[in-house]
């Protein structure tokens, strides 16, 4: 058993911000799932890590410009809503303690 081993895979939000922040979703404003509440960006993601303790922190993946572009083009096409944005995408994160 790995106790000092992580790998996440999570949504993200806001993109592009600087400093760690998080979007927050009430009710179901995100993908219809009332338990999506938040949607961090991938600088609060390391950050949360760091905070409780992992020391190695290492992103391995991250939504591109090009996808997020593409699909918020054709969502907007669709004219879908409660769809992710430009500014959102996925991150894959390894961490070890």
């Amino acid at each position: 058993m790995l106790r000092d081993r992580l790998i996440l895979e999570t949504h993200v939000d806001l993109i592009g911000s600087r400093g760690p922040v998080c979007a927050f979703y009430p009710g179901a404003e995100l993908h219809d799932d009332a338990s999506n509440w938040w949607g961090p960006n991938p600088t609060a993601v390391v950050a949360m890590l760091e905070v409780v303790g992992f020391r190695h922190v290492e992103v391995v993946f991250q939504t591109g410009l090009a996808t997020r572009t593409l699909r918020t083009a054709r969502d907007w096409i669709r004219r879908e809503v409660n769809r992710p944005g430009f500014r959102e995408g996925r991150l894959v994160v390894h961490a070890r303690k």
